[in-house]
């Protein structure tokens, strides 16, 4: 058994829906055991995870935990058959991020709800099944720059995403973390948006708060 459960589906907005009303989160499900990735609010707490991951320090990642400092995984590790390995993302330049790829009997995804680039994409792209990732924006990258360092940071588009999918011939996406855009557009208009970037290349998905997806 693997189940991916979408607890929560936004970003760090103020803008909702009636499907994306919680911040991202996804619950992994194995046999007796559960591995949350990303605690934004004390609610997913309700579902009783054995461990919790996060991928950055932004409130909307982990506020609903304490000390969630202690809940960063800087190195790969293998829990009950399921294998986790952090990969650096370019995001943020006060919070460090990672994405994680994780294995389980086989099938390999990719979760990277918050990201303009991959630093070792090859490496973390390479033969998953599905790819998770950044909803924030449609077509048009978010990029900003420090004006003391000029260091970059900000989200990928999903138009962005997919062609890096594209490249790396995953055949599934779902996306999360939905920003402002996204949410005003509605899941019906987006969904047929993105099917149009995607060219019927790659199955797109658009998560829903609570939704599961039973890989086997």
């Amino acid at each position: 058994m693997l189940i991916l459960k979408f607890l929560g589906t936004k970003g760090y907005i103020e803008e909702s829906n009636y499907s994306h009303k919680h911040y991202s989160s996804l619950l992994i499900k194995i046999p007796h055991y559960k591995v949350l990735f990303d605690c934004g609010e004390s609610i997913f707490l309700k579902y009783k995870p054995n461990k919790i991951f996060i991928t950055h320090l932004h409130p909307d990642h982990s506020r609903g935990i304490e000390n969630p400092e202690k809940y960063l995984l800087k190195k790969s590790l293998i829990i009950k058959g399921l294998k986790i390995v952090p990969f650096p993302v370019l995001h943020s330049i006060r919070c460090p991020a990672n994405g994680f790829r994780f294995e389980y009997k086989g099938f390999k995804a990719g979760y990277f709800p918050d990201v303009l680039w991959i630093k070792d994409r090859d490496k973390a792209l390479e033969h998953l099944d599905l790819y998770i990732g950044d909803g924030s924006s449609l077509k048009r990258d978010l990029v900003r720059k420090n004006k003391k360092t000029g260091q970059i940071f900000g989200h990928a588009s999903m138009k962005t995403q997919l062609q890096w999918v594209k490249k790396h011939n995953i055949p599934w996406v779902i996306f999360t973390h939905f920003g402002k855009q996204p949410c005003q557009m509605g899941n019906r208009k987006l969904l047929k948006e993105l099917k149009k970037i995607g060219g019927g290349l790659v199955k797109i998905e658009v998560a829903k708060d609570k939704e599961e997806f039973k890989i086997f």
